[in-house]
């Protein structure tokens, strides 16, 4: 039974380190380091960027709404951040480019077609926050959007991807080598 408290005390000390380290947020010393205004550039975004997007499924069955190119081309250089790239959404022609994510593969294999492709869905620009995944760290633009919510909804998948909130990466951390 002392085994079992121990293995447990081990589960919440990683489970409590993943979600304090892992979780979107504002993040003021990359803020501060990189000179960019969180605030500026999210008031930026909502009166110049259209808050609407088309879905869409690429090949390989990632459904995705494509939104303006605009929010990575010109908001990254709003951020004037050192050691950050473009995310890499441009590298083929038929990449997504700007986006933001609704149904991974996965999913979509569980669930089988969507009948929405070509739809049309808005949403709300809420916030810039720092990501620090296991791959990378992003600045992201968060959004929500309640149509996206019932979208995944319909299909019987919790109403956010992996539970975080709908977003769409702006910058990617260069790694030195």
């Amino acid at each position: 039974m002392k085994y079992f408290y121990s293995l447990l005390a081990v589960l919440f000390s990683i489970l409590a380190f993943f979600f304090t380290n892992h979780t979107p947020r504002h993040h003021p010393r990359i803020e501060q380091e990189n000179k960019w205004n969180s605030n500026a550039v999210v008031e930026w975004a909502k009166n110049n960027l259209p808050q609407n997007g088309i879905l869409k499924e690429d090949p390989d069955g990632f459904v995705y709404l494509k939104v303006d190119d605009g929010y990575i081309n010109q908001l990254f250089p709003q951020l004037h951040v050192r050691n950050y790239v473009k995310p890499p959404f441009f590298r083929r022609p038929d990449a997504p480019g700007a986006h933001i994510s609704v149904i991974y593969v996965e999913e979509l294999r569980r669930i089988g077609k969507i009948k929405e492709i070509g739809s049309s869905y808005t949403f709300t620009i809420k916030s810039l926050a720092f990501v620090p995944p296991q791959t990378g760290e992003f600045i992201i633009l968060q959004v929500e959007s309640p149509e996206l919510d019932n979208l995944r909804s319909s299909y019987g998948l919790s109403p956010h991807l992996k539970g975080h909130q709908f977003h769409i990466s702006i910058a990617k951390r260069r790694f030195r080598r």
